[in-house]
């Protein structure tokens, strides 16, 4: 990004008071641009005020990471059953929780 002199900012600055576009700045005027305009910000819910698009929101990335879960499970047992060596117990126990914890 090119480097903006003091003076340059000071012309911008100036120019801006002078003209005042605040003040033109109405918004929307109608019911559906209203409605539009109020979703701009919104990108995925997690931060919303409304409490309904944040529970949406938290649903849709826990559905997302279960399937990324059930995923790293699934290669991780296809690991195993092409290995000559059994899994560790521990593993094993980790498989069922998951697999319980998983179910819908």
């Amino acid at each position: 990004m090119k480097e903006i002199s003091q003076e340059e900012r000071e012309r911008r600055r100036a120019r801006i008071y002078e003209t005042k576009p605040w003040l033109r700045s109405t918004g929307a005027k109608t019911d559906i641009g209203k409605a539009i305009s109020s979703q701009n910000a919104l990108r995925h819910g997690m931060r919303s005020a409304n409490p309904l698009l944040q529970a949406i929101a938290h649903r849709k990335l826990w559905e997302k990471e279960k399937e990324r879960i059930r995923e790293i499970v699934r290669k991780q047992r296809e690991a195993y059953s092409q290995s000559t060596a059994d899994p560790h117990s521990s593993w094993q126990e980790v498989f069922e929780h998951l697999e319980e914890f998983l179910e819908d």
